[in-house]
């Protein structure tokens, strides 16, 4: 379903264009879509600067971008916008990925993008404890309150929490659902609702309401981490803390060190991985600053292997726990009840 709802808003966004054709044929009308088509670009850059790897992502919110400043500037001309004013391209999004590869950063983002081009004017980050109640009537009163806000790109962080099959009766996360999806459906409600999930926890939400795939106009979906992009978050962290790198820590070099050394992890951390190593590997660059008087800051090939020697040790750790705490389960699912009726039989009987 997903699918198909990118699908439609593609055709949709390439019937503004068509409809915008005609109108652009002149050299002057060139000259301004070329206007807007850097305009948009400009924008981007600005608001997804400090991101890395999601070209994809970025090609999507430009043929948005420029879907949005066309109708507006034909809007203000006093001209119509074009066969069914394409405004439901440009509405809700659904922004899907793993843990760790940055969703909600990216969603922020695109908050600011749409601010920027001017399809809103706000921004508010709300999750299932903003919108749920515990009692009869609170939910509704919360989510509503939200939903006024006029303007506003609202981002639901962990949306699949508000949809939990086989909850208790007093569970209130349907409900506010339920209001969230009417209210991205009105004509006169003119929110963003930016919604942030994990994909297999978002298709099973999408089960719930049989419109909630014709409510999402636009699905972004977050790639894994490469070790390329792994090294370039690294290299960006790094600087963003006004440290430096010697020499021989290359760009190439963090590149196979991330593919050599994390390959079988990556995936299950993503760009937490990156930034984790630079928490380990600066406390050795820390050491160095302490016991010989290194005041260059920068972080040596040894910093980053010893760091990353630490965080798969940490990793091997969680392991471990994990695995003890699946065979406590598993102990008590297949014991458990034996061991009550032992224990009440010792209390009663004495043996």
């Amino acid at each position: 379903m997903w699918f198909l709802a990118t699908l439609a808003t593609s055709v949709i966004v390439l019937v503004i264009y068509s409809v915008q054709l005609p109108v652009l044929s002149s050299p002057r009308r060139r000259s301004e879509l070329k206007e807007i088509d850097h305009k948009v670009d400009v924008l981007l850059d600005r608001c997804f600067a400090h991101l890395v790897g999601l070209e994809e992502v970025r090609k999507e919110l430009s043929k948005i971008g420029v879907a949005f400043l066309l109708r507006e500037k034909r809007r203000m001309e006093g001209k119509k916008p074009g066969a069914g004013n394409g405004d439901d391209a440009l509405d809700h999004f659904m922004v899907l990925g793993k843990p760790g590869v940055g969703k909600t950063t990216v969603a922020a983002a695109l908050a600011k993008f749409l601010i920027s081009i001017g399809r809103c004017d706000r921004m508010k980050k709300v999750s299932r404890a903003d919108l749920v109640g515990s009692y009869v009537g609170q939910t509704e009163r919360k989510t509503k309150k939200i939903l006024q806000n006029k303007k506003s790109c609202i981002i639901i962080d962990e949306a699949y929490t508000l949809y939990q099959p086989g909850a208790s009766g007093s569970d209130y996360g349907k409900i506010a659902l339920e209001i969230i999806l009417e209210a991205m459906s009105a004509k006169d409600n003119d929110i963003v609702v930016v919604l942030i999930g994990y994909e297999g926890a978002m298709h099973e939400m999408g089960k719930v309401n049989d419109g909630f795939w014709r409510r999402i106009t636009q699905s972004l979906t977050i790639p894994d981490l490469t070790a390329v992009l792994m090294a370039a978050i690294f290299e960006k962290k790094v600087e963003k803390k006004y440290l430096s790198l010697a020499p021989d820590v290359t760009t190439k070099w963090l590149e196979t060190f991330f593919e050599e050394n994390f390959n079988a992890v990556g995936q299950n951390h993503n760009g937490s991985l990156p930034v984790k190593l630079l928490g380990h590997a600066t406390h050795y660059l820390n050491a160095r600053v302490v016991t010989e008087g290194d005041m260059t800051l920068r972080l040596t090939r040894s910093d980053i292997e010893n760091g990353r020697d630490d965080l798969l040790s940490q990793f091997r750790m969680l392991d471990r726990h994990v695995d003890f705490s699946v065979h406590v389960s598993q102990f008590f699912k297949n014991y458990g009840q034996q061991l009550v009726f032992e224990g009440i039989r010792w209390v009663i009987c004495g043996k």
